[in-house]
């Protein structure tokens, strides 16, 4: 009778237990899971309890399963916080943590949940910023950054090899104090190629040293040459309102900028317009004022910089309104281009007519003759006299029009 009592006490027990172990477990508050940057020294802190506990066991491990208990302390009483007093925990580590409760009689114990946190690094190691790790397409002559060391150190010293065992060191580079940058001032680097940086600090007058992690990055590739234009030719004449420009492909361009100017030095944009590689042509899509001289230049671009502009070319559109296409005189300038005067000859038609030199823009500058032309070879002198560039002469006989260009240099 009394072996059956005492068993139904232990059911009971254990009945009880069960109801209230939920209120039994421990709710973590910090560090939070998997917080970063927890000083050595941290402070574990947990929530109060509702049912009565006689004690705490902190637990920490370096795997979540807890096969390697790193770090264990017993906090009795109601406390809900526990600094560590030991300097035991190692510099940018990870570690689990969990906190297990004991009722009074030690009977039964309930474990929390997991948490993790990562200790932060050795306020001595420089923390390295950029180029971040593995980074692509770094400029060739970069800057170097890593955060500012907490404690004085005597000095830094950056280096930099092909090799991550730093088996040779390409460029080495000694800063005084506790500078957290460095912009390299020499195109030392390679196009397109891996390399490696770390950053070691000084201290004790340079007898103790800490290196920083070893971080890589990959520089850019190399920039597209510099394009030469093909067609339309410099100073062509009677263009298209809707030309096709023409350039020769360049190195290492996967795209062309296309850029069209009333100025030659590109102040104003007629057209801009991308072609893809390896496409080395484009027709404008807008139309271009008639009669107008208009500048052109390309660049090629890729994924790491633009390339120089090219050298500008120049065209003239063609000026529909001062042509017929009926008229034939046969004219001719001699010479053109021309530097001190030139003569305008054609066929008179026995008729009235005139003959007349319009600048680029269409307007009338001059009358150079106006009357009767017999029928037969007729010459008209021009002379320089406050003419210089390009200019049309238009010549009428009885509403039939033609028209010359003409150039005094």
């Amino acid at each position: 009778m009394k072996l059956r009592t005492f068993t139904l006490a232990l059911i009971l027990i254990a009945l009880l237990g069960n109801v209230n172990a939920q209120s039994r477990k421990t709710s973590l508050k910090s560090p939070a899971d998997m917080e970063m940057g927890v000083y050595k020294m941290a402070t574990f802190t947990w929530d109060s309890l509702t049912a009565h506990v006689d004690s705490f066991h902190l637990e920490l491990s370096s795997d979540m399963n807890f096969s390697n208990m790193y770090y264990s302390a017993t906090i009795m009483g109601g406390d809900t916080s526990y600094m560590l007093t030991v300097d035991t925990l190692q510099y940018d580590s990870m570690y689990y943590w969990r906190m297990v409760s004991f009722d009074s009689l030690a009977i039964y114990q309930t474990t929390s949940d997991v948490w993790s946190f990562t200790v932060k690094g050795d306020p001595r190691i420089a923390n390295l910023k950029t180029p971040a790790n593995q980074e692509m397409h770094v400029r060739k002559m970069p800057t170097f950054t890593w955060d500012t060391l907490a404690i004085s150190i005597d000095s830094l010293h950056i280096d930099l090899s092909r090799h991550m065992d730093f088996s040779d060191t390409f460029y080495s580079e000694t800063i005084v104090g506790r500078d957290s940058m460095f912009k390299m001032m020499v195109d030392t680097l390679e196009y397109d190629s891996v390399y490696y940086w770390r950053v070691i600090s000084f201290s004790d007058s340079g007898i103790t040293q800490f290196s920083s992690h070893v971080w890589s990055f990959t520089t850019q590739g190399h920039p597209p040459a510099q394009v030469v234009l093909a067609s339309p030719a410099s100073a062509s004449i009677d263009v298209s309102i809707r030309p096709t420009l023409s350039w020769n492909t360049a190195n290492y361009a996967d795209e062309y900028h296309v850029h069209v100017s009333t100025f030659n030095n590109f102040s104003d944009t007629a057209y801009y317009g991308i072609v893809s590689a390896p496409s080395t042509s484009v027709t404008l899509n807008v139309d271009l004022e008639t009669y107008k001289v208009y500048y052109w230049r390309v660049a090629g671009n890729n994924i790491d910089e633009m390339g120089p502009w090219s050298l500008f070319f120049n065209f003239t559109t063609l000026y529909t309104g001062l042509n017929t296409p009926n008229a034939n005189f046969g004219a001719n300038a001699y010479p053109n281009p021309a530097t001190d005067y030139m003569l305008i000859s054609f066929e008179g038609q026995g008729t009235n007519g005139s003959v007349k030199i319009y600048d680029m823009q269409g307007k009338e500058i001059k009358t150079l003759s106006e009357g009767y032309f017999d029928l037969g070879n007729q010459s008209v002198k021009l002379d320089r006299a406050g003419f210089n560039g390009m200019y049309f002469v238009r010549i009428e006989q009885n509403g039939a029009i033609q028209t010359l260009k003409v150039v005094f240099k």
